[in-house]
């Protein structure tokens, strides 16, 4: 298993003035046994290829940062003086990170696809990871 701390989750917390909320999830890990795949590639040579496999992935963490904005009211026109009043605030999303520490894919069956897709799936770990993200 290839382990990676993130370097943005150990980083001190920087808040910008213009983010109003921040939701932060840390040490984030999930398992999905049986998942149900599927490919086709659509020119020469043509392939195609379905089955299940079984995927765990490990030190995950998500940032969320929201802002608050303004626009103005649906029913107002814009004017050539400023009124306070033809704005309405509006929570955006400013910022977003995400980041998964490990990917380990087993192919299930017997046969030579899933015999390749678990080597390949064990030399490009890093690559692999990083493409999920």
């Amino acid at each position: 298993t290839l382990e990676v701390e993130p370097d943005w989750l150990n980083r001190e917390k920087i808040v910008k003035a213009t983010e109003l909320l921040i939701i932060e999830v840390q040490e984030v890990s999930a398992e999905f046994n049986n998942a149900v795949w599927s490919f086709e590639q659509t020119y020469l040579p043509y392939l195609k290829g379905n089955g299940k496999v079984d995927a765990k992935m490990s030190n995950g963490g998500i940032r969320l940062a929201f802002e608050l904005r303004r626009r103005l009211k649906p029913d107002v026109e814009k004017s050539e003086t400023f009124d306070a009043t033809q704005w309405e605030p509006v929570l955006c999303l400013h910022d977003r990170k995400c980041s998964i520490g490990a990917v380990e894919l087993t192919m299930q069956g017997g046969g030579r696809l899933a015999w390749v897709v678990n080597k390949l799936a064990a030399i490009f770990k890093g690559v692999l990871r990083d493409y999920v993200v």
